[in-house]
């Protein structure tokens, strides 16, 4: 019992069904080889023994049978004279005794016997011989004589019915268990040579159904990497061959359907990036014409309704996205300019404006066509409430018009926001009233020198949480500006100084960080916004909208 663990682990650790089949056909060999080398040598033993017995039996009935006519005439010398020609003559004879029916030794030749001591006998057995009807008045043992084991063949030597003598012949087993021994060393050789065989038969079994069984597995493997062409070869027309037949007729079906399905889903596949790019298509002209529409909406907000007098009014606004829609070209983008005139105090004021609404595209977009809705109207409403704002100052005009857009961007919640400079300019003695919401500082050309106006504070962002805080704590900032002849003042949005000046040759963008290049742009140009443009695309690429208002004081009376 404690050797099937052994085979079972042996079984389960081995991972080759031919290793497996080889181990099992040749125990299989080698088990039926013992088995039946055992078996004969047992019933050639036998069968030995038998012949040993029956002819001791022969030879004891034939000398009892001599001894008896011998013994009548008593001529024991002749019993003697045959007894010693059997000890002499046969080497499986012993001893041959004679002895009278009172146990007395007439004649003795034995073998084995050393300066006449007398024979030691101990039985080992009884045996019977074959009943053939010669085998009456005899006794038939095993026994070891003088430490030799022997068959004792004893045979009653009779007068009539009366016994005479009794007749004792040995025959030793010692050839016997040569002719064993060697049956056995043939048996060994015979079970070393069929073993050897056994190998070769299993191995050769075990190929006969390991190796169809082996193609199906590379087979199985070649379709797991969906090798489809991978042919199974089994020349066999069993059930394995079947098998192989059926598992064949698969792969061309699998085949067959791979192939289907590839050519389907490329096809799929062609269709669907086709209706995609239709979709994008799609989208794109809707979102075009969305753009578009935005455009149309901010262009009557936007622009220079001044007519030039005291002042030049110029202004530049380059959006960065940009597309076509129909064959008609527009810009869209966060940066807005509105120049106004509106009456305060029976005078007439030049409204400046400079905003930039946060967000690329549509979000920018979105955020300056609310702020220029709000500025148009608070506009139009100044313009058509005649006296009743004749009274306001305006500094005061200008916290109006920030709060009130401070209260519509503040309903959005923080998703738009715009930073801008409002600003009211008398053209007649050139003083200017500004307010910057988080705007970049205006810049001053004068002399052929610009420099940034510094300002005491500037507000919060249009719709910042801190500016409508601020409105409510009555913390606004306006600044007061005297300006001279020929000085010209400059708004812009922050996309100014967003200038991509190089791309090195690991990919490495250098954007500009000097504020100061702007004024050297702005001196180089000698404050012409249409030079300082071009100045500024010389020294890089714009990233942003870009949007520059200029204001020029030709006649400022005292």
């Amino acid at each position: 019992m404690k050797t099937i663990p052994w085979i079972s682990s042996l079984f389960r650790d081995s991972k080759s069904i031919k290793s497996k089949l080889t181990i099992t056909i040749y125990f299989i060999v080698i088990l039926l080889l013992t088995i039946s080398s055992i078996f004969f040598t047992m019933i050639l033993l036998s069968q030995l023994k038998r012949s040993l017995v029956k002819r001791g039996v022969m030879i004891t009935r034939s000398m009892a049978l001599v001894s008896e006519n011998l013994i009548a005439s008593f001529n024991f010398s002749e019993v003697e004279r045959g007894a010693a020609e059997l000890v002499e003559n046969d080497i499986e004879i012993v001893y041959v005794i004679l002895e009278s029916d009172d146990g007395k030794v007439i004649v003795s030749r034995d073998k084995t016997a050393q300066n006449g001591a007398s024979s030691s006998d101990y039985v080992i057995s009884e045996l019977r011989a074959e009943e053939d009807g010669n085998v009456q008045n005899m006794e038939i043992r095993m026994i070891e004589h003088n430490k030799m084991e022997c068959i004792d063949v004893l045979s009653h030597v009779k007068a009539g019915d009366k016994t005479i003598a009794k007749l004792r012949i040995g025959l030793t087993t010692k050839y016997l268990n040569l002719s064993l021994y060697k049956t056995v060393f043939i048996a060994i050789v015979m079970i070393i040579a069929f073993s050897l065989m056994g190998v070769f038969i299993s191995i050769r079994f075990s190929l006969h159904f390991s190796t169809p069984i082996l193609n199906l597995k590379n087979a199985t493997e070649e379709m797991q990497n969906k090798n489809f062409d991978y042919k199974i070869e089994v020349l066999s027309s069993d059930e394995i061959g079947l098998l192989a037949d059926a598992f064949d007729e698969m792969r061309v079906s699998i085949k067959t359907y791979s192939s289907s399905l590839q050519e389907l889903n490329l096809n799929l596949e062609k269709k669907v990036e086709e209706r995609t790019r239709e979709l994008q298509n799609v989208l794109h002209e809707q979102k075009k014409g969305d753009y578009y529409l935005t455009a149309n909406l901010l262009q009557p907000l936007i622009g220079n309704f001044i007519e030039n007098g005291n002042v030049k009014i110029e202004y530049i606004l380059n959006q960065k996205m940009k597309f076509e829609f129909r064959k008609s070209s527009a810009q869209i983008g966060g940066d807005f300019i509105l120049c106004d005139t509106l009456s305060l105090q029976n005078k007439d004021f030049r409204f400046l404006c400079n905003a930039d609404a946060m967000g690329k595209s549509m979000q920018g977009a979105g955020g300056a066509l609310i702020f220029g809705s709000v500025i148009r109207s608070i506009l139009n409403r100044t313009q058509y409430s005649g006296n009743l704002l004749q009274t306001i100052t305006p500094a005061e005009w200008l916290e109006d018009c920030y709060i009130e857009l401070v209260k519509v961007f503040y309903s959005m919640q923080g998703t738009m926001s715009v930073s801008c400079i409002l600003a009211l300019l008398d053209d007649q003695k050139g003083h200017l009233f500004a307010l910057n919401a988080g705007h970049p500082a205006p810049v001053l050309y004068r002399d052929g020198k610009a420099s940034f106006l510094v300002e005491d504070a500037v507000n919060q962002k249009i719709g910042e949480s801190f500016a409508y805080e601020k409105i409510h704590n009555n913390n606004l900032k306006i600044s007061s500006i005297q300006f001279e002849k020929d000085d010209i003042l400059l708004f812009g949005s922050d996309g100014k100084d967003d200038i991509l000046l190089t791309i090195t040759e690991t990919n490495t963008r250098e954007i500009n960080s000097d504020d100061s290049l702007f004024l050297r742009c702005i001196e180089e140009a000698k404050g012409d916004i249409h030079q300082v443009y071009v100045v500024i695309e010389k020294r890089g690429s714009l990233m942003d909208d870009f949007s520059l208002l200029s204001v020029e004081f030709k006649n400022i009376k005292a």
